[in-house]
């Protein structure tokens, strides 16, 4: 009876998970991506995508990551998005986390 009780709390451990993964892509959306992609990513200034209404968050995850991580610049865009959006210690959880937050964001109201 004992081991049930215990298996209860650290299941909730588990599905608690998501929401603080979602906080930390925040927190990373707005130290690494805002200044160009804009408080809702929306894109801060002409020639940066709208990563929100655009469709381009319904590419596969190792695609995306592979931008984050990468660099990339969009066919006719004044200029690329630097690797790692310029932080170096930017890792792939990272990029995960900052997807994470943008999808949710993108079926979030303004």
């Amino acid at each position: 009876m004992k081991m049930n009780v215990l298996l209860i709390p650290s299941f909730l451990l588990l599905v608690a998970t998501p929401p603080a993964f979602a906080a930390d892509g925040k927190a990373l959306f707005e130290s690494n991506c805002v200044s160009c992609h804009g408080d809702h990513a929306q894109g801060a200034f002409p020639g940066v995508p709208d990563l929100v209404n655009s469709g381009r968050l319904k590419q596969p995850d190792s695609v995306l990551i592979g931008h984050i991580m990468n660099g990339f610049q969009s066919s006719g865009a004044p200029m690329a998005m630097p690797a790692k959006g310029g932080d170096s210690s930017l890792t792939p959880e990272d990029a995960k986390a900052i997807l994470v937050y943008l999808r949710g964001m993108s079926h979030s109201p303004k």
